[in-house]
């Protein structure tokens, strides 16, 4: 298998998911999804990345690493995806997600069918004594409908090398990543089970769903 060879991380929504670009939409939305250049509903790279960390910590915690990691020093989390405290760079390119092919195809022929990927949903607050919407408190956003994306992760250590300098141990942990980050990852990635914004009122469930190589997509 070539060391450029990635793979495919998916996301199989099973419910209406919020993606938000940080801007509001003016008189139209609170919330508006982040898109990509083909205006199809996107989930970016930082996301992602911060997702497939969760994956991994999960995955350390639960002991789903006993006998692939080896000595008891060996850092996955860490290695893979940087350091939190100490800055120091992961070995993974982690890229945004996206609809998968051939339906990204069809639906960006049409306008009509790339804007039916999209649902507005209005939201309010409760008024926890009498159960009532409190005023003021009516929220509008713009979320995607269940659908398949996928992400793209490469492994490219060469900012961590960088990092490396002449530690033997650190160089060798990064060969230990090389021949393994494919199997950590496949492991780790159906810990995940929601993603986007407001995972906390329903949004973003997955069903669990396994990796697969670059090359098969």
């Amino acid at each position: 298998m070539s060391a450029e060879q990635g793979l495919l991380l998916p996301f199989d929504f099973q419910t209406y998911w919020l993606h938000a670009s940080g801007e509001g939409g003016g008189a139209d939305f609170d919330l508006k999804m982040e898109r990509d250049a083909h205006r199809l509903p996107l989930l970016r790279g930082k996301h992602v990345a911060g997702l497939l960390r969760l994956a991994l910590e999960r995955a350390a915690a639960w002991g789903w690493f006993a006998d692939a990691a080896g000595p008891d020093d060996l850092d996955i989390p860490d290695l893979l995806m940087g350091g939190r405290s100490d800055g120091r760079p992961g070995c993974l390119d982690v890229r945004s997600a996206v609809i998968r092919q051939p339906l990204a195809g069809i639906l960006r022929s049409d306008q009509a069918m790339t804007e039916a990927c999209f649902q507005r949903l209005a939201t309010t607050a409760i008024e926890p004594l009498h159960g009532v919407a409190r005023e003021k408190h009516l929220r509008t956003i713009e979320a995607a409908l269940p659908l398949p994306l996928q992400a793209r992760v490469r492994f490219a250590p060469a900012d961590r090398l960088a990092w490396c300098g002449l530690d033997a141990g650190a160089i060798g942990q990064v060969d230990r990543a090389a021949a393994e980050w494919r199997k950590w990852v496949r492991l780790a990635w159906p810990a995940v089970d929601e993603a986007g914004a407001k995972r906390t009122r329903g949004f973003g469930r997955l069903r669990p769903a396994d990796c697969v190589d670059e090359s098969l997509s």
